[in-house]
């Protein structure tokens, strides 16, 4: 997938569940600049990974699966 279609496919995700990945992160975390960082870093690794999930129920677990492991390892 193209940089550009890949790009823009992460930020259709972080407008639709950033938000979400946010408040996981800073339920686990209780501190909103690491909450903040982490939700970053899981759409920074959406990009990376170069998947493009069609199926809004796997976007939704692999983003909130992507949160917690960095939640856990902060």
């Amino acid at each position: 997938m193209p940089d550009a279609d890949r790009a823009a496919f992460v930020e259709r995700a972080k407008r639709r569940y950033g938000d979400a990945v946010y408040c996981f992160a800073l339920h686990q975390l209780h501190a909103p600049s690491e909450a903040e960082e982490t939700a970053q870093d899981v759409f920074v690794a959406l990009f990376a990974s170069g998947s493009c999930l069609q199926d809004e129920r796997h976007l939704r677990r692999w983003l909130m699966k992507a949160a917690s492991c960095r939640c856990k390892n902060r």
